[in-house]
């Protein structure tokens, strides 16, 4: 026993005093309780004193960046039980994972002390969550009206009569001295205690001339403020797997609002802000257990702001160009620390996305969109910035109407989801830097975030049955991604019947 604690921790051969009591405190009673003259201290138990001899009495120190300096940041591992509601252990998702990524505890003994690794991932919280076989992904599929019908008497939003690929339905309504208002809806959801849950509303008010716009509600915000009417599935804009700008899905979910103004017939510039909080209740597919881990962690929030310009550029070609500044509290692109300082202050992403639509006839169109994102960590905090996390997504997109009748419509695309291209993040902590000694010092880690690109492809298909009666028939696989993320697929139909 004394050889192993020697060997992991050589410093101890001059500590000898200190040895002796790890040793006699981590024996396993026997006998009368404590110290007794038949016994003494009881058993040797040689894996015991390879561990804490009390995990309550550990420390650790890290270290938050301001400016150029730092501020030491003490936390015991009973504050980190009261403030994180976790034990140590896994809870990480795999972008995040590294084996080479540690902070140090300290266990003071007599007049030296014992260090203990821990990963950096057993204080972290929030996963890439992107198998597709989970059941609210199923769900969003079979809540999707897959046209936009949906309490508008079989016609489209925009009035042709012809079918199109949705979550949402739409009402117009003409209203005195000229104004005009639509309301957007989404078909309301079961949650996994069976209660009814409102996904999506929205008001959106126009004035006499056509010019001028406001638009508020609840819900999908990133689905509402998105340009091109064939994005429109609430899965395109999902933070761990939408291809078009999810960035803003990470703000998406809560409350949300846009003002527009259209310069011209081919021109209009909106201005739109959506926000959200998150729950650990609303994350979706996590275990009991992970539930019963994670408790206590506070909600993740995040606000976005967008400026979007649309251009008709002819009557076949349409250009957006939407411009994203997502702020996150406690979080960076959905990871948050458990404990307090590590990412207090959040993140701040910025992001560009450039979308095309084009109808080339026949029933044919294609659909594009390309986003290009830079999130930085906020100073103040433990994690920082050593370089910005630059990130990337995308979707292709090709409609076919009139594929078996006149009234069906046929989409497939290929997507890639948010993928972290390059960027990493550093903190600083106390560790022994030298071994021999037993020396403390302080020591700069850093945490590379790239990412495995994955792909998403998707067919979705549907059909009026009748007046009153629709058909849709949906099938997605994704590709593998990071240790953890296996490839995954749904497939399914849906047979919808307007009362």
């Amino acid at each position: 026993t004394i050889t192993l604690l020697h060997d992991f921790w050589p410093w101890l051969q001059n500590h000898p005093e200190e040895t002796a009591e790890i040793i006699f405190r981590s024996a396993r009673d026997l006998g009368e309780a404590g110290v007794d003259p038949v016994y003494g201290h009881g058993l040797l138990d040689v894996t015991a004193a390879q561990s804490p001899l009390d995990f309550n009495n550990l420390s650790f120190t890290l270290y938050q960046r301001r400016g150029k300096g730092y501020r030491s940041y003490s936390v015991t591992t009973s504050e980190l039980l009261q403030e994180g509601g976790n034990k140590l252990s896994s809870g990480l998702g795999s972008w995040w994972e590294t084996d080479e990524v540690f902070f140090t505890l300290f266990e003071d003994v007599g007049d030296t002390v014992r260090d203990f690794i821990v990963p950096m991932s057993s204080v972290l919280a929030g996963t890439r969550n992107g198998a597709l076989g989970e059941s609210l992904y199923f769900q969003d599929f079979i809540a999707s009206r897959m046209a936009q019908w949906l309490q508008s008497g079989g016609r489209d939003s925009n009035g042709d009569g012809v079918l199109g690929l949705s979550d949402m339905g739409t009402i117009d309504r003409d209203l005195s001295s000229g104004w005009h208002l639509q309301y957007d809806a989404v078909m309301p959801r079961f949650t996994e205690e069976g209660a009814v849950d409102i996904v999506h509303n929205a008001a959106t008010l126009r004035d006499p001339s056509g010019k001028f716009a406001f638009t508020f509600g609840y819900g999908e915000g990133a689905m509402e403020l998105a340009s091109g009417g064939e994005f429109a599935l609430m899965h395109n804009f999902d933070r761990f797997s939408g291809g078009v700008n999810p960035v803003l899905g990470f703000a998406s979910g809560e409350t949300f609002g846009a003002a527009s103004y259209k310069f011209n017939g081919r021109t209009q510039v909106t201005v739109g802000m959506t926000e959200n909080r998150r729950s650990l209740s609303e994350i979706p597919g996590l275990s009991s257990a992970e539930r019963a881990q994670w408790q206590g962690i506070e909600a993740q929030s995040g606000a976005a702001w967008t400026v979007d310009v649309d251009h008709q550029l002819t009557d076949a070609i349409a250009l957006n160009a939407q411009w994203t500044r997502l702020r996150e509290d406690r979080s960076l692109l959905g990871t948050q620390g458990t404990i307090s300082g590590f990412l207090d202050n959040g993140s701040t992403t910025e992001a560009m996305t450039f979308s095309a639509s084009v109808n080339v006839g026949s029933g044919i169109s294609f659909d594009l969109s390309g986003t290009a994102a830079k999130t930085e960590a906020q100073d103040g905090q433990i994690f920082f910035s050593s370089q910005d996390v630059m990130s990337s997504a995308g979707q292709f997109a090709v409609n076919k109407r009139g594929v078996l009748s006149k009234n069906d419509v046929m989409r497939v695309s290929v997507s890639q989801p948010l993928n972290v291209e390059s960027g990493s993040i550093e903190f600083a902590s106390d560790a022994i830097i030298d071994r021999t000694t037993g020396e403390r010092g302080l020591i700069t880690q850093t945490i590379g975030l790239e990412t495995k690109r994955r792909i998403a492809g998707e067919v979705l298909y549907g059909t009026q049955l009748g007046q009153r009666a629709q058909l849709s028939v949906f099938g997605n696989y994704l590709t593998e991604g990071n240790p953890g993320e296996e490839a995954a697929f749904v497939v399914g139909t849906n047979i919808g019947w307007r009362f």
